[in-house]
């Protein structure tokens, strides 16, 4: 005699951990699914199902909800974006270090300088 495992079921709260989404998200995805269980009075439902009903809800929506990635980016995509503003900034404290950059302020006043000694020259020089 064969033994079934019972197929598990989560509710939304469990969904959105699984998904790695905001609970939110979870809910309104699976708010016109029909849950495969009901536990306690709360619904519940299968991985499967929940994966269908996001992947339902996110085609409806256009792709990932702002309150799912923070602006409509993947986190991937994210994640990438701040690992190059790292790389950029980290480089360019390496240049600042090594003498490649100026302060404004300094190279401003050396133009001046430079600039009123080439007047004063020419000046000179035409008289």
């Amino acid at each position: 005699m064969k033994r079934f495992q019972r197929v598990k079921t989560f509710s939304a709260n469990s969904i959105a951990e699984q998904f790695e989404i905001d609970r939110g998200v979870a809910v309104r995805a699976l708010r016109s699914t029909k849950p495969d269980a009901t536990v306690s009075g709360k619904p519940q439902w299968r991985i499967a199902t929940a994966a269908k009903a996001l992947e339902k809800h996110r085609a409806k929506n256009g792709g990932i909800s702002n309150s799912e990635s923070g602006g409509g980016k993947s986190l991937s995509t994210q994640r990438a974006r701040l690992a190059n503003a790292q790389a950029t900034k980290a480089e360019f404290q390496n240049a600042l270090a090594r003498g490649d950059y100026v302060n404004v302020n300094v190279m401003r006043r050396f133009v001046e300088v430079a600039n009123r000694a080439f007047h004063w020259r020419a000046k000179w020089l035409t008289r």
